[in-house]
Order: C-alpha cells, then sequence, then structure tokens
C-alpha cells in the first residue's frame, strides 16, 4: 500500500467534502441530533437503567460508523462514476485496497 496514493485519492473527497453543505449536515449534524434525541428520551426514564441507555447509546454510536462508512464508499465510487473518473482510476496503479482505505 502506498501512502501517497491513499492521500491523493482522500485528498480529493475532502475537497468534494468542502464544497457539500448536504455532506457536512449528513456527516456532523445528523449523527449529533440523533445521540441528543435518543440520550434524553433513555435519561427521561427513571430508575436502574442506566446500563440500558450506555447500551443503546453505544449501539447508536456503533451503527452510525457502520452506516456512515458503507455511505461514503458508496457515494465516493457512484461520484466516480458520474464524473467519468472510474476509468482513470482502474488505469492508474491505486489499488482497490487503496482506495477502501482512502
Amino acid at each position: 500500500m502506498s501512502w501517497k496514493r491513499i492521500w491523493g485519492v482522500m485528498l480529493r473527497h475532502l475537497f468534494n467534502f468542502n464544497h457539500s453543505l448536504d455532506r457536512w449536515i449528513d456527516a456532523f449534524y445528523w449523527p449529533f441530533f440523533d445521540l441528543v434525541v435518543w440520550g434524553l428520551a433513555f435519561a427521561a426514564l427513571k430508575g436502574d437503567v442506566h446500563s440500558h441507555i450506555t447500551m443503546i447509546l453505544s449501539a447508536v454510536v456503533l451503527w452510525y460508523v457502520l452506516w456512515r462508512g458503507q455511505y461514503e464508499i458508496s457515494l465516493n465510487l457512484l461520484e466516480e462514476f458520474w464524473d467519468s473518473n472510474l476509468v482513470n482510476l482502474l488505469g492508474s496503479p491505486l489499488k482497490l485496497s487503496e482506495w477502501v482505505v482512502s
């Protein structure tokens, strides 16, 4: 794996990330909003449910980590199709594992 190629693809997608308000909202606002809503909903329950609260909140965090990873990979692949850049990526020395890591 070449870290220069990984950094190059990451930099390309970071530039696209800065130009889209939708991506910022998807990446930061909705996960924060869901954690606050779930946290307040379970904090409103009285009694000995603190272990259940932490379990569900950690499940929400894990869900967002997995979902964001899947979402970013599929969205970036779709952008490569839209930009007609997939042929350039396949013709370059970039490996599939490097593209997934980036």
